[in-house]
């Protein structure tokens, strides 16, 4: 977060037209509001968030009618030469700023701490006054760590927590034909617990596969890698590669010169299916460790089915292994939310041949602050979610449970309804994310949100579904909103968890209506995921199956039963 003294260099250049050198989020959405392209409502908040975090910093308050507030001078301000972008007309209060006309054409404007009506503060300073004070918050439980780590990454001469290190530990003796649970806080290493098995072994000649969720941490986890191992093959297998990268790349793995695979579920069913049950027969299959292995578990618009079909994928490739007469290779699960009902279907799932492993070392973050508006109608929800991004720092997440606006009652908010009504108050900087959404589209908006001096961000706020939330490696989100009510404290947990990952305070706000109820409970109670559905699914698609040799099948996934007439979308992805 830049200086008072900083932003004030950038407004008195910007509006004098002189050019600037764009190297952060601030400077980004100043240049493009001068430039006349929008965006001064987000140019607003990015200035309130500014003057905001060096009030909470020095102690400085709002001057009101409550004797304990400090005086309106302690608090920080910034003068706002008057300019077209920046007229002084402009609406600075509706973005919690006080503004006065001061000498030599310019605006000075002050942060107001944010005490909405509908929110009940009294028992805080503001609600955003936690979330603007930037000091770290994570307790260190740092302890030593053990010489091999520097073989994963030579910065790293520490476990982060106690709980990290017993899950490297464990992940490195587990047994053959194991699998093991690791069931981390966000933050809490779980990488390091999946690569340490890895890349101790790598002069055996086996190939040890890491899942994650997106293509984007696949390529991270190969750029670290490399800068450990620069004589590597590469390491990351995607749907980006050339087909001569990919033909390489298979030829690695069943010549066992490729040691380490970070790869996501979709290649790893499909391309990459036969090549590691090859790497099986030959006994060279040493480790499959899978993050985020609760999505098995979800549904909604987080369904992933290539998720589901991972474990049909090792329960055969364990096949094959034992068939040649080799070891079993060991598995690792690894999630930060893990319920028991979670814990129980990844047994049924993926515990053979076992023995089942679990450790588990959660804690209370300390990161977020929470909040709930009380339950309101759709028009009033809309008024709130408008002064909560008018007041909440960046960058944000909007979550919406929806997507297709077919199904949606009027009043639901869907991600392209919140981009309508972001645009119809003036915001320009944001993006959309829903299940529909492709790998590659969400990679940009991954890219776009982080924010570095080399790369500085574009947006600064995403709506989205559960969809996006998964491997989002963005370490400073400060402010997650619900614009809905999620159907499980489980998705609500995880979906808070992609704040404050930078182990800074973040603020979680929950703005919900009856009809959101409805949709929730709709959703936490399936009706027609049955059993004797699922069988009757299955059999129609059994019905229309076409051999393509003595042990692969080819099954048509737009097969629905005799009694439903009609194929859509999710029926495919079920």
């Amino acid at each position: 977060m830049r200086s008072i003294h900083d932003v004030q260099s950038l407004l008195n250049r910007v509006v004098a037209e002189h050019s600037i050198e764009v190297t952060d989020r601030i400077s980004a959405a100043l240049k493009f509001a001068v430039n006349g392209e929008g965006g001064l409502a987000d140019a607003a908040v990015l200035l309130r968030q500014v003057l905001r975090t060096d009030d909470v910093r020095r102690g400085a308050s709002w001057s009101s009618s409550d004797t304990n507030s400090e005086s309106k001078s302690t608090r920080s301000w910034l003068d706002v030469p008057h300019s077209q972008s920046f007229p002084h007309t402009f609406g600075w209060a509706d973005y919690g700023l006080e503004a006065e006309t001061h000498k030599n054409r310019v605006t000075r404007i002050r942060a107001a701490p944010w005490m909405p009506g509908w929110l009940d503060w009294t028992a805080v300073p503001a609600v955003d006054h936690d979330v603007s004070d930037l000091r770290t918050v994570r307790r260190d439980e740092s302890v030593y760590g053990d010489p091999f780590l520097s073989l994963v990454d030579q910065d790293i001469t520490t476990y982060r927590t106690p709980g990290q290190r017993a899950a490297v530990r464990s992940a490195l003796l587990a047994p053959t034909g194991s699998t093991l649970v690791m069931n981390l806080p966000t933050g809490g290493g779980k990488t390091l617990a999946m690569l340490a098995p890895a890349v101790t072994a790598l002069t055996t000649k086996s190939v040890s596969v890491v899942v994650v969720p997106t293509v984007a941490l696949a390529i991270d986890q190969q750029r670290r890698y490399a800068s450990l191992y620069p004589d590597a093959p590469p390491s990351a297998y995607h749907g980006d590669l050339t087909a001569g990268q990919r033909r390489d790349f298979i030829s690695r793995l069943r010549s066992g010169r490729q040691s380490i695979l970070f790869t996501n579920p979709e290649a790893l069913v499909t391309s990459l299916a036969r090549p590691l049950s090859d790497a099986a027969a030959g006994g060279r299959l040493r480790m499959i460790a899978i993050d985020e292995a609760h999505v098995v578990a979800s549904w909604g618009d987080a369904f992933r089915p290539h998720f589901h079909a991972l474990a049909g994928l090792r329960t055969y490739l364990l096949r094959v292994a034992t068939a040649a007469g080799h070891q079993a290779f060991r598995t690792i699960l690894a999630s930060a939310t893990i319920t028991k009902g979670t814990l129980s279907l990844l047994e049924d799932l993926f515990g053979q041949p076992g023995p089942f492993l679990h450790i588990s070392a959660p804690v209370v973050r300390p990161e977020p602050s929470y909040w709930a508006a009380p339950v309101s109608n759709s028009s009033e929800r809309d008024a709130r979610l408008i002064e909560a991004l008018r007041h909440l720092p960046r960058p944000a997440i909007v979550y919406a449970t929806l997507r297709d606006e077919r199904v949606a009652r009027p009043g639901t908010l869907t991600p392209n309804r919140l981009s309508h009504l972001a645009t119809a108050h003036g915001f320009t900087r944001f993006k959309v994310v829903d299940g529909q959404s492709t790998t590659s589209h969400r990679e940009t908006v991954l890219r776009d949100l982080r924010d570095y001096p080399d790369q500085p961000s574009s947006i600064d706020l995403v709506f989205a579904t559960s969809a996006f939330g998964l491997g989002l490696d963005v370490p400073d989100i400060r402010t997650v909103i619900h614009a809905c009510i999620p159907e499980s404290l489980d998705r609500y947990y995880q979906e808070v968890g992609r704040g404050g990952r930078d182990g800074r305070p973040m603020i979680s706000l929950v703005l919900p209506t009856r009809s959101d109820e409805d949709v929730a409970a709709g959703i936490a109670t399936p009706h027609i995921l049955t059993a004797d559905r699922a069988r009757d699914r299955w059999q129609a698609m059994f019905q229309a199956v076409e051999v393509l040799d003595s042990d692969t099948i080819r099954v048509p996934m737009t097969t629905v039963p005799a009694d439903l007439h009609q194929h859509t979308d999710y029926n495919e992805r079920w």
